[in-house]
């Protein structure tokens, strides 16, 4: 994985607008409270400052490999804790070799011996607070990664549902339909066509459907529609089809497939049974 400060634009102009003003409070620190030269203070905050940060963007590789999800918490801080102290001594002796290189004054180098142990525990407190930054963006990316596929494997589900559900659809239905179209041949051949082109129809409709979890109503009303025309030829006289609906409501959007099993329910326990009409 890129290193994530270095995948964005603004990410790099931040993170090194941070190290600026981080070289401004060394800077001050080492002009007013040590009361160090101008040219010595602004040289050793900004090579030190600038070297830590262009380390820094290696301290990726390391928080990558150290995962908190494969090491213990001791073995994650003894590594860090080690890592920290070599890198410190990398920083601080490179830093140190171009300085005196740019001042090779023996008073400024006797400085630089001095403040070598607060060097280092500078450098370990560096270091704790890249790599704690570098966890939480591994955890924030692995947060959402896995709500990205929490939700892909919500709809999978419900895709998988509707599926079944389409499936599911009465075959009681089908078969009495294929009946009924079988006899209609023989004594309404007419009716028989309708009924066929109607049905062919009805399934055409489901089986064409994407796997949209939702429709606008008028779409859910119009496979209804079907339906109950095909059982209104079967049924005959046995139930009026009757639709009504306000067309501020033709775009709402509801559950795919929603309509179907009350209107099969309907079929069932209001006409199935029904003696007259």
């Amino acid at each position: 994985m890129k290193n994530p400060i270095l995948s964005n634009g603004k990410f790099i102009f931040s993170y090194f607008s941070i190290w600026f003003i981080i070289s401004l409070f060394h800077f001050s620190a080492l002009y007013f409270f040590v009361d160090m030269k101008f040219t010595y203070s602004l040289a050793d905050s900004l090579i030190f400052n600038l070297l830590f940060a262009l380390m820094g963007f290696s301290l990726w590789f390391p928080t990558q490999f150290l995962s908190i999800e494969n090491y213990s918490l001791s073995k994650l801080v003894f590594n860090h804790f080690a890592a920290a102290i070599v890198t410190s001594i990398i920083w601080i002796t490179v830093s140190s070799l171009i300085l005196t290189k740019i001042f090779p004054n023996g008073v400024y180098s006797i400085f630089l011996q001095n403040s070598f142990v607060w060097r280092i525990v500078i450098g370990i407190i560096f270091y704790s607070i890249l790599t704690s930054l570098y966890y939480l963006i591994i955890y924030y990316k692995n947060s959402e990664e896995r709500k990205l596929k929490q939700l892909e494997l919500e709809k999978l589900i419900n895709q998988a549902e509707l599926k079944s559900l389409k499936y599911q659809i009465n075959p009681h239905f089908i078969f009495n339909s294929l009946n009924s179209i079988s006899s209609l041949t023989l004594t309404n051949p007419a009716l028989a066509q309708s009924m066929t082109i109607k049905l062919a129809d009805y399934l055409r409709s489901i089986l064409s459907r994407n796997d949209k979890q939702f429709n606008t109503l008028k779409e859910e009303l119009e496979l209804v529609k079907l339906y109950l025309e095909i059982e209104k030829l079967r049924f005959e006289d046995k139930f009026n089809l009757i639709i009504e609906n306000g067309k501020d409501c033709k775009d709402v959007k509801i559950p795919n497939m929603l309509l179907q099993p009350l209107a099969e329910n309907a079929i069932k326990y209001g006409v199935y049974e029904a003696i007259e009409k």
